[in-house]
C-alpha cells in the first residue's frame, strides 16, 4: 500500500490549520492630526483588542494542548495544531500602537486613559 498520498493529505491540511496575523500598524500618516478624544477612542479600542487577543491565545493555547494529548491515542491529531502564533503579532503590535498614541496623546498634552492591560506593554509579557 502506498502511503504517499495520505501523507500529501495530511501536509495539505497541516498548512490549514491556524490562521494568518492580521496586525495593526504601529503609525499611520494620519497621526498628527488625531485630537486628544480620537487618541483616547483609538487607545481604549485596542485595548479592547488586546483583551480579546489575549482571551483567544488562551483558548488556542488550551486547544493545543487538548490536541497534544490527543496525539498520544490518534497521531494526526498533532497536525492540526496551530502553531503559528498570530495573536503574538497582532498583540505586539497593538502595544506598539497603544505606545505610539501614549507618546503622541503627551506631546499634544491630552489627559490619557490609564492602560487596562499594563502587564502586557512590558517587553517580557508577549
Amino acid at each position: 500500500m502506498d502511503i504517499r498520498p495520505v501523507l500529501a493529505t495530511l501536509l495539505f491540511l497541516t498548512a490549514c490549520a491556524g490562521r494568518e496575523a492580521h496586525p495593526v500598524a504601529v503609525t499611520k500618516i494620519t497621526d498628527s492630526a488625531l485630537d486628544c478624544m480620537s487618541i483616547a477612542r483609538e487607545f481604549e479600542a485596542n485595548e479592547a483588542r488586546i483583551i480579546a487577543t489575549v482571551r483567544e491565545r488562551d483558548g488556542q493555547n488550551m486547544k493545543n494542548a487538548a490536541l497534544a494529548a490527543g496525539a498520544v491515542i490518534f497521531l494526526p491529531t498533532l497536525f492540526f495544531m496551530d502553531l503559528k502564533g498570530p495573536e503574538r503579532i497582532e498583540l505586539q503590535a497593538l502595544r506598539g500602537r497603544n505606545q505610539v498614541l501614549m507618546q503622541l496623546g503627551a506631546h499634544k498634552k491630552c489627559h490619557m486613559p490609564a492602560p487596562r492591560v499594563q502587564g502586557l506593554y512590558d517587553n517580557s509579557a508577549l
